[in-house]
């Protein structure tokens, strides 16, 4: 009898350790794909919206050499120089 609830236990010990492993894994597979959305994909989901959104509203989207968003401004800000006169 004590061998059978010995064998029980270890089979029902291997099936928690089993999903409690599978579970970390997807854990850490989700993890892995959120950090690649965030340091690739949201840069340019943010460049594309951004960008729509400024063919949207008319407005130039400058962009330093970095091609860093630096200024979403409407056409209707500037003067003759091109200058930002808010």
């Amino acid at each position: 009898m004590r061998e059978d609830w010995i064998s029980w236990h270890h089979l029902l010990y291997s099936i928690v350790y089993t999903h409690i492993i599978t579970v970390m894994e997807s854990l850490a597979s989700i993890i892995a794909f959120v950090n690649e959305f965030v340091a690739g994909g949201f840069q340019q989901l943010f460049e594309s919206v951004f960008h729509q959104r400024a063919l949207d509203h008319h407005a130039d989207l400058e962009v330093d050499w970095n091609n860093n968003i630096v200024l979403l401004a409407d056409r209707n800000l500037r003067d003759e120089n091109n200058n930002i006169t808010h």
